[in-house]
């Protein structure tokens, strides 16, 4: 019950943000945010986070450049963290993990005070709200 609020709080508040100029993107990012859609551009398929299935995908970027990305699931039956690296150059963030993850490049949509879109390889748009 307290995820669907805080979801729906950050549908709310995600659709009142005007995009930030990106001179501001390293900062804009700093924070916690968990994942509130998902969109297959490929076949055209939006979902969502399975609050019922404690389902939850989080990225936490901090000022220094080091984020930690969180995933459970009980459909996968997985639980896994791992922290990185991270650069923003102009629209891209590039982030780079350990233990032979390696680097992912994903493309900065939207981002906004409470906002943050991104698109990665593979054809999905990923839809954030900042949770602090």
């Amino acid at each position: 019950m307290v995820m669907a609020l805080m979801i729906s709080y950050c549908l709310t508040a995600c659709s009142e943000s005007e995009e930030a100029p990106t001179t501001n993107f390293a900062e804009l990012i700093v924070g916690e945010w968990e994942l509130v859609e998902s969109h297959d551009l490929d076949y055209d398929e939006v979902s969502y986070p399975d609050v019922t299935k404690n389902e939850r995908m989080s990225y936490t970027f901090d000022a220094s450049g080091v984020g930690h990305a969180y995933q459970s699931g009980e459909k996968k039956q997985i639980e896994e963290s791992w922290d990185f690296s991270y650069t923003i150059k102009g629209r891209t963030i590039e982030m780079t993990a350990p233990n032979g993850i390696g680097n992912i490049h994903v493309n900065i949509e939207k981002l906004t005070e409470n906002e943050l879109s991104l698109r990665f390889d593979g054809g999905y748009l990923k839809h954030y709200c900042k949770t602090n």
